[in-house]
């Protein structure tokens, strides 16, 4: 499925032109979704393999129950990513489309090779064991694995279980929340040097003038002198001024010190020029990428989840069963963010696989996150409740 992805990425690399992340993102996604997809399928064909039925019959019966569930699954998580398209940022759209490709190609496959590929092993696919002990397929010995007693106690004490919950996911969702609503939104400043990039047209002292006002401008600490595109600044067309912060990139103060370049300083010192200045570099795109992604992401959630409800009412064909799907794993997205925000923003924790902690979070990453998460909540959504309506017939 990951080599029919690449090969269908190629044939869209002809037309347009990929973010070398994308081919990094696709084997992830593709080989996690779509092992989980071969999984559950096989468990499924060795469970009716179990029950008697022969392997035709068992692979014909996975596909209809496990297959069905997959393709509806793979359908919601494909929903998700392509939604990143509607943030309207080139290379998040192009990690949207190509996580896509990945996931469906894994559908696919899982609903045709994988079913014939069963059907040829038939009862040799319990081979190969390494000699450890058989586990007993049977309905009888399913409903005695630890898996199956932890899921009665969870059902048994759901009005012990559920409030217990209810005040875990509380704490992460808060993190999650001051991540998004708190000061600097998405992460605060980014990287130096801050370099504005100047436009001379008739006013060739005009980088000059950049230069001396940059200066006066609380929290930079150094201003380079103007670098041309010729010899001399009266043959030049263009000069770059690079700017330096006082505080870490990270910091929240170095984004003011752009916003304060863009809106007052640079616009006040050419008044009347000819000159046009244009405020670069990593500290402007990443502001620039935030303000586009929380101007777009109203418009990105109501997709996402509003497709996502249809999609799973469709399947389930209840309503409230949809609803109660959304509102669980959005839940499970809000929580992920808790992680994400206590792990790799607070940093604890970070020692122990070997990093340090960076600052706050880039502004690209909660939309893709958030994405990856729901269409995955939404995966196992869609097995669980698929599985609850077959024992219910």
């Amino acid at each position: 499925a990951v080599m029919t992805a690449f090969l269908l990425l190629y044939l869209a690399a002809r037309f347009t032109n990929f973010n070398t992340i994308v081919t990094l993102l696709v084997p992830m996604i593709g080989l996690g979704v779509g092992i989980d997809y071969t999984l559950f399928i096989v468990t499924r064909f060795r469970q009716m393999l179990h029950d008697g039925l022969d392997p035709r019959d068992a692979a014909a019966a996975a596909g209809a129950t496990a297959g069905r569930a997959v393709i509806f699954a793979g359908v919601t998580v494909a929903i998700s990513v392509t939604g990143l398209a509607l943030i309207g940022i080139d290379f998040i759209t192009k990690l949207g489309i190509g996580s896509a490709l990945g996931v469906l190609t894994d559908v696919m496959l899982a609903n045709s090779l994988l079913p014939a590929v069963l059907s040829l092993l038939g009862h040799r696919i319990d081979r190969g064991r390494l000699g450890m002990k058989a586990s007993d397929e049977s309905r009888e010995g399913r409903l005695r694995t630890p898996v199956a007693r932890w899921g009665r106690f969870v059902t048994n004490n759901a009005k012990f279980v559920l409030p217990a919950v209810i005040v875990l996911l509380g704490q992460t969702i808060r993190t999650a929340y001051d991540l998004l609503s708190g000061p600097g939104g998405f992460g605060p400043g980014f990287t130096s040097p801050i370099p504005v990039v100047i436009d001379l047209g008739s006013d060739h002292g005009a980088a000059d003038k950049i230069q001396q006002a940059v200066q006066q401008v609380p929290g930079v600490a150094e201003v380079e002198k103007p670098i041309y595109n010729a010899k001399t600044a009266d043959k030049a067309s263009v000069a770059l001024v690079n700017a330096y912060s006082k505080f870490s990139p990270q910091d929240v103060k170095t984004d003011k010190i752009v916003s304060t370049l863009r809106h007052g300083t640079i616009p006040a010192t050419l008044e009347g020029s000819t000159a046009k200045a244009y405020v670069s570099g990593q500290n402007a795109a990443f502001t620039d990428i935030g303000d586009k992604i929380l101007g777009n992401a109203p418009w990105f959630l109501l997709y996402v989840i509003g497709v996502t409800f249809v999609v799973l009412t469709m399947a389930f064909r209840s309503v409230v069963i949809a609803l109660k799907a959304a509102l669980t794993t959005l839940t499970s997205a809000l929580v992920g963010f808790g992680m994400l925000t206590l792990i790799v923003q607070l940093g604890h924790g970070m020692n122990v696989i070997g990093l340090d902690r960076t600052g706050p979070i880039e502004s690209f990453v909660p939309p893709i996150c958030f994405a990856i998460l729901f269409g995955l909540s939404t995966d196992y959504e869609v097995f669980l409740m698929s599985r609850i309506r077959e024992e219910q017939r």
